[in-house]
């Protein structure tokens, strides 16, 4: 029997630090993030083409799925974040929310073999780097709120390989993440 390809979730509430580990990762281990498609606008940091994300309008975001279809895709705050299988396909870590998961777990589920690191960040923290990133304590309060259901849902299911409490460095976040993904890598090589 032919081994599935194994695609690493990231998932964590807005500014966990999710994309910065994952990039961060994929550089280090040599492997490539999923660019997901959104509606949302591009952040200053963003604009010079470097992000983890495709930036197109609603329109072209619903033409999208519609020719080619989505193969996780999920809503947050009026914006709305997918993929394609063929994205997916050429990536090794996908950076996505719970209810993106369960759309991914459920249209191709049988295809790859998907290890979960979930990423924790207390309060305090993802508010600061948030308003960092130019957003306001209330802008901040409103996305985590309306991220709560999906990942205190998530958190009570415990449905992950790997949980990171990115409280630290970024590099020593890093450098854990990296070496669960090495082991992980070297135990499918055994099996």
């Amino acid at each position: 029997m032919k081994k599935k390809p194994i695609k690493f979730l990231f998932i964590g509430r807005t500014c966990s630090g999710k994309s910065s580990i994952a990039k961060a990762t994929s550089e280090k281990l040599g492997l490539r993030v999923v660019k997901s498609y959104t509606t949302r606008s591009p952040r200053d940091n963003e604009k010079n083409g470097e992000s983890d994300h495709y930036f197109i309008s609603k329109d072209e975001f619903d033409m999208l799925g519609s020719v080619y279809g989505f193969v996780a895709e999920t809503e947050i705050n009026n914006v709305k974040y997918a993929t394609t299988y063929d994205e997916l396909e050429r990536s090794d870590i996908y950076v996505i929310d719970p209810n993106g998961v369960e759309n991914l777990m459920r249209i191709c589920g049988s295809d790859f073999e998907f290890v979960t690191v979930y990423i924790r960040v207390p309060y305090k923290v993802a508010e600061e780097r948030y308003v960092q990133r130019g957003g306001t304590k209330k802008d901040f309060k409103s996305r985590y709120d309306s991220e709560n259901d999906q990942f205190r849902e998530y958190e009570k299911k415990r449905e992950f390989d790997f949980h990171l409490l990115n409280d630290g460095s970024l590099e020593n976040s890093v450098d854990s993440v990296c070496e669960w993904i090495k082991k992980r890598i070297e135990l499918s090589n055994i099996n």
